[in-house]
């Protein structure tokens, strides 16, 4: 590993040695520091314009996200103020404090929220430098420190302004962002990749899970049409039922004391895994369920959260409790997660901003029901081919993990000096 000739104590043992001529110093000496402007959904002058504005939401560790680009009014001072140029970092003030991106002029005539720092640099720094110094920051745990988090944190202009800035020479800061662009996006382009094979693996599994459980094992069996159209066909000894003739919907509300609780927060999508919490400092009321229930969300039901309950216990009411169901409850595990179930279910939600379905229309939904016998062998079946393909996921994400890992290793090593560009 390639170091300086000569490194000093820089003060802080988080920090440790560093390069000698690098200095300590707090960002705002080097950087100016503008918070963005507080919402203002209302005209006030004549002479406001409704323009588009980033707010903490669109940051992301990739990078912009433009999905959902928000308006509102802003004055002609307060463009002047607020208006971005390319080039600027935007540092998250509230949420996930100290996220960083460059804005490189996605958006013509774009403007800021007051969840947003708009940095510009003022002399011998680098918007680019500061960048990759926050992440490391983040890393280690400094941005915990200063934000108070028992609510929403702020990393607000003064505690930014403040924030400790190790920092080389300009020329050394250009060395650092181009070796570090190289280096990440290498490691970026891995990450990616390995990401792309997770989602083929997570799309195969719901292949076969809805393969198997909507036209069953035997391929040479004879079928028919089951006149329902996610279904499709069936094979000719299958019934095909109404969901509410072959479970009982649970409903009984309970005070939520020191019992065991799960929510919707507490489920993995479609993979059926979870943990569960202590319920005492939940308020409101929730539903009882037993062991071997089924729970399924009905609040965006996209996410794909259903459990087989294997304790006793509370949980949210976004959860539907189905119990007695009339064949292998495993079996209808997976039918509630196969694809034409869920696309169904979801098409019926009501509600924009908590899109949720009811039991009314659940329970009206048909499904295709295999004998008993049938429907254990499809999920003996499954059992074996998702197990190996969560595996395999598994395996992939924590490659993810450690690349990750290695990505923030190489940042903070350049930046703090522990190895020469």
């Amino acid at each position: 590993m390639k170091r300086y000739a000569d490194y000093k104590n820089s003060g802080f043992d988080w920090i440790g040695e560093i390069p000698d001529g690098w200095n300590i110093g707090k960002v705002g000496f080097y950087y100016e520091v503008q918070l963005g402007k507080m919402l203002q959904p209302q005209q006030i002058s004549q002479d406001d314009t409704y323009e588009l504005y980033l707010c903490a939401v669109n940051i992301d560790k990739n990078g912009l996200r433009l999905d959902t680009v928000k308006e509102m009014w802003f004055s002609k001072a307060e463009k002047e103020q607020y208006k971005l140029s390319i080039g600027d970092l935007l540092v998250v003030e509230g949420g996930d404090v100290g996220l960083s991106t460059i804005y490189n002029g996605e958006i013509d005539n774009c403007y800021i929220q007051n969840a947003l720092h708009r940095v510009r640099a003022k002399h011998l720094a680098t918007n680019e430098y500061l960048c990759y110094w926050l992440s490391f920051l983040k890393s280690i745990g400094y941005m915990d420190l200063v934000c108070n988090k028992a609510t929403i944190a702020h990393y607000t202009k003064d505690k930014f302004i403040n924030s400790i800035l190790l920092i080389p020479s300009f020329k050394e800061q250009q060395h650092i962002v181009e070796h570090l662009n190289q280096k990440t996006s290498a490691i970026d382009t891995l990450i990616a990749d390995k990401q792309k094979l997770v989602d083929l693996l997570k799309e195969k599994r719901q292949a076969v899970i809805s393969e198997a459980v909507t036209k069953g094992l035997d391929k040479t069996a004879k079928m028919k049409e089951s006149d329902i159209e996610w279904i499709g066909e069936v094979p000719d000894a299958w019934e095909v039922k109404k969901f509410k003739y072959t479970v009982d919907l649970i409903n009984v509300k309970v005070n939520i004391s020191d019992e065991t609780y799960i929510g919707l927060e507490n489920i993995e999508s479609y993979t059926g895994r979870h943990i569960i919490t202590e319920s005492n400092d939940i308020e409101g009321f929730s539903n009882a369920f037993n062991t071997g229930d089924i729970l399924f969300g009905k609040l965006r039901p996209y996410l794909a959260k259903c459990i087989i309950a294997d304790f006793n216990g509370v949980c949210s009411s976004e959860l539907l409790i189905f119990r007695n169901f009339t064949g292998d409850k495993r079996y209808l595990h997976r039918l509630l997660l196969s694809r034409g179930v869920l696309e169904v279910v979801n098409s019926s939600t009501y509600g924009s901003k908590m899109p949720r379905a009811s039991w009314d229309f659940i329970g009206q939904l048909f499904i295709p029901m295999p004998d008993i016998e049938e429907q254990q062998a499809i999920s003996d079946y499954l059992d074996t081919k998702t197990s190996a393909i969560d595996s395999l996921i598994t395996d992939i994400t924590t490659q993810i993990e450690k690349l990750k890992e290695y990505r923030q290793s190489v940042i903070s090593e350049a930046v703090t000096g522990k190895v020469a560009i």
